[in-house]
This record gives structure tokens, sequence and C-alpha cells, in this order.
């Protein structure tokens, strides 16, 4: 059997689409996060307060968003950044990033609730926007 590739390997967009269904549905927490690191590396801390700007009403209180951002890391959809930065007491602050796989889920993930909220809206639960 080869050796498995390395975990950042660059991979063919097919493979990242297969690799990030797999991955669906996110937690609504998962989500939020990768939302918030679409826009840029953050640290933990930041994240937490970008993260209550996204729309879906999901509070990610700082002891669960570092469990969410270690399975984030384990699975492979985020990562930190080389640097550490210190924070105004001088402790250490990681900056985290997305991955390839995470910017991924993350589309695969937008696509599949917008495949979910069409379906709501024919089956009228949800009021058109353009009326």
């Amino acid at each position: 059997m080869p050796p498995a590739a390395p975990r950042h390997a660059p991979q063919s967009p097919a493979e990242l689409a297969r690799r990030a269904e797999a991955l669906l549905p996110l937690r609504p927490a998962d989500l939020h996060v990768l939302l918030v690191l679409s826009d840029g590396p953050l640290h933990s801390y930041g994240i937490s307060k970008a993260a209550d700007s996204v729309a879906g009403r999901v509070a990610l209180e700082l002891g669960s968003l570092y469990r969410t951002l270690n399975r984030l890391r384990t699975e492979g959809l985020i990562e930190p950044v080389a640097k550490i930065e210190r924070g105004p007491q001088g402790q250490e602050r990681r900056t985290w990033r997305l991955t390839a796989l995470g910017r991924a889920v993350a589309r695969a993930e937008a696509e599949r609730l917008r495949e979910v909220v069409e379906a709501a809206r024919t089956r009228k639960l949800l009021r058109d926007p353009m009326s």
C-alpha cells in the first residue's frame, strides 16, 4: 500500500470537493468558524468576536470555541499560522487560518444550505425575498 499523502499536499479540485462532501453537514459552530476565517487569519478571541456578527444566532463561548478549533484542526479544515502573537498581558495568541479543504468544506456547506432554503421556499415555509 502506498504511503498516505501529506495532509497539505496539493489536491485536485475534484478531490477537494469529494473530501468536502464527506464532512457534511457541519455543526453550526464549525460553519461559523469557517465563515469567519474565510475573511483571513484570526486568533481565537478575534474569531469569537467576529462570529457575533455572522447570522445564525450561534454563540461561540471561548471554552467551546477551543474544542471546535481543535476538532477543525484535526479534520484538516484549519491550521495555525506559524507566528504566535502576544496579547495585551503578554499571553500567547495562536492565529488560525483556513486550509484549502476548509474553504472547500465551507463552500460546500453554504451550497447545501442554499438548497435547503430553496426547498423551504418551494414548500411555502419561507417568503420569497423578491416578493
